[in-house]
């Protein structure tokens, strides 16, 4: 098993990936907690931002990509600000 991590570690496609996977898990992540600190279910923020609950939750879990707008819609329901870089997406309170 450690010979193909080895081999995936060198293909800059999986780097990518990799990296792209780990963009998105982090973003769903923060997502997911700052809803949690403001009190608010995912039907509370689906509904400010106009969107299925169904939605969120996949993005939550890192199911789906979220869209420049999709983002900029969460924060505005979540009164909270993004940083888009390099490193994915980090949100700030």
């Amino acid at each position: 098993m450690s010979v193909m991590l080895e081999r995936f570690k060198r293909d800059p496609y999986y780097v990518r990936l990799i990296e792209e996977t780990w963009a998105e898990g982090n973003f769903a992540y923060a997502l997911a907690q700052l809803r949690v600190q403001r009190g608010l279910t995912q039907r509370d923020v689906a509904r400010r931002a106009g969107m299925k609950q169904s939605m969120l939750a996949r993005l939550e879990r890192a199911g789906q990509t979220p869209t420049i707008t999709t983002v900029f819609r969460l924060m505005r329901a979540l009164d909270a600000r993004c940083e888009i870089g390099p490193e994915g997406i980090t949100i700030h309170e």
